[in-house]
């Protein structure tokens, strides 16, 4: 799942030194309330820093930042292929700061680590046992899948089999945004292990596959869109499709997955595909809420905030499209276009004065980005001839129900029977039950997945696609 920034003053202009930088080397660290432990690599070059980081937990490696910068003693690194800032102040070899992502905020010490000291995570960091992780005896059989996708592009996956005669009604297990392993494991909740043991026990087989240069699929992740990931996506239907254990292949996406879902389906390759908390606006429009999301909070009109979020929407788009020697200019007018009439106390209250654009820009200008922001998934959804289960979570944060539903039902008026547009309540994005919906409250839950979410894919999975005997 990827997070958008969760503020528009965290992005800085990276400071220039003569001499090497203090932050340039490898720092470690667990992030609390969540155990898992992260690694950035800093260098710099001609005075300008860089940054990757890994995830060894989640056998993510090398992700590029979008911006890295130290101001006085303080160090931000934006990480836009998983929506994340990291901002810590630099005391001698230890770095004091929080993991910041979509709103959610986990304090994070950083340590400098010695010339060949080792980054993987110690036994002592793994992430605690949730409630619902699965238990054996385990009544299906999995093995490990290989699939061929685009040219320097292997995905490494797990095969799981009901036990049984089949064939098997099978899907597909596609991760939401940031670099995923075939667990879709995040914030200490493996979802994608806990889902495929619910779906195989009700008879229904499921491939679930490492992202593209994560854990052991090969390629790069960095570089790579959303329509790269629904190439991969459509490669691993296509060979689940030729196992002869399964009878029918569907496809089920969580969040950036779930819009991933009909776009795979228009291919032709899918029988049934079921989105789960998948966008259906515009990305440019799901990226103004989560970067606005404080303002439901203060002191401003509700014109103000409906003006300042079209206002951000309308910098993205420019952000994102066109020539980027014009990006800064465009953006920032459309900016103060949307947002003229908005009061002087309402604009203060918002912030909107106070937004670095060349900041932004430089988030919305990655890859993922410039896609994400322009991709509207109305035309795909309502291209669909397949049977669709949209399901919404009423408490999400990150994909608003209030905001997607809407759209969703009337891009689906025409599709085929059996679909269906669901609203869950008490949800929050990952399909948790929870009491505010909140991101912070992720690594707080036990639950990975609630069962009854789990029950309704198996149910509608099993009316479309019943298994032969």
């Amino acid at each position: 799942m990827r997070f958008a920034l969760p503020s528009l003053l965290v992005l800085m202009l990276a400071a220039s030194a003569s001499a090497q930088s203090p932050v340039v080397g490898d720092w470690s660290g667990t992030i609390e309330g969540a155990g898992i432990v992260t690694v950035f690599h800093i260098t710099e070059t001609d005075g300008t820093l860089a940054a990757t980081f890994d995830v060894p937990a989640q056998g993510a490696k090398d992700i590029p930042a979008g911006t890295t910068a130290l101001d006085g003693q303080t160090l931000t690194v934006s990480i836009p292929a998983a929506g994340i800032v990291y901002r810590g102040v630099l005391d001698g070899d230890v770095l004091t700061g929080e993991w910041e992502q979509a709103g959610g905020a986990y304090p994070l010490v950083l340590r400098r680590l010695a010339e060949g000291e080792a980054t993987e995570a110690p036994e002592s960091a793994s992430a605690p046992v949730r409630d619902d992780e699965p238990q054996g005896p385990f009544p299906y059989r999995e093995e490990e899948m290989s699939v061929a996708s685009v040219e320097g592009v292997i995905l490494a996956g797990t095969l799981t089999v009901p036990d049984g005669d089949g064939p098997f009604p099978a899907v597909v297990l596609v991760s939401g945004s940031g670099p995923q392993n075939r667990d879709s494991e995040v914030f200490g909740h493996r979802l994608f292990r806990v889902l495929s043991d619910h779906l195989a026990r009700r008879g229904i087989a499921v491939l679930r596959y490492d992202d593209r240069g994560t854990a052991e699929s090969t390629g790069d992740f960095g570089s790579a869109t959303t329509a790269d990931f629904a190439l991969d996506a459509e490669a691993a239907a296509r060979a689940l499709a030729l196992r002869p254990e399964t009878a029918s292949v569907g496809l089920v996406g969580h969040s950036e997955g779930g819009t991933i879902g009909p776009m795979v389906a228009n291919a032709g390759v899918l029988d049934y595909v079921v989105s789960l908390a998948g966008t259906s606006i515009r990305g440019s429009d799901i990226l103004a809420y989560q970067l606005s999301r404080g303002a439901d909070m203060v002191n401003a009109s509700p014109e103000s905030v409906t003006a300042a979020r079209a206002g951000i929407a309308a910098f993205l788009t420019e952000a994102s499209t066109g020539d980027d020697a014009t990006a800064i200019a465009r953006a920032t007018a459309a900016l103060q276009r949307e947002t003229a009439d908005i009061p002087p106390a309402d604009r203060a209250a918002l912030n909107l004065d106070g937004m670095n654009s060349e900041g932004l820009i430089q988030y919305a200008s990655t890859p993922w980005e410039r896609f994400f922001v322009g991709y509207d998934p109305s035309p795909a959804l309502e291209a669909l001839q397949i049977p669709v289960l949209a399901v919404f979570a009423a408490r999400d944060q990150q994909v608003r129900a209030s905001d997607n539903v809407p759209a969703a039902v009337e891009a689906l008026a025409g599709a085929a029977d059996g679909s269906a547009v669901v609203v869950l309540p008490n949800l929050n994005h990952l399909f948790q039950p929870t009491e505010t919906g909140s991101v912070a409250e992720y690594a707080t839950i036990n639950t990975s997945y609630d069962p009854g979410a789990m029950d309704l894919v198996a149910d509608w999975i099993l009316r479309q696609a019943p298994r032969t005997p």
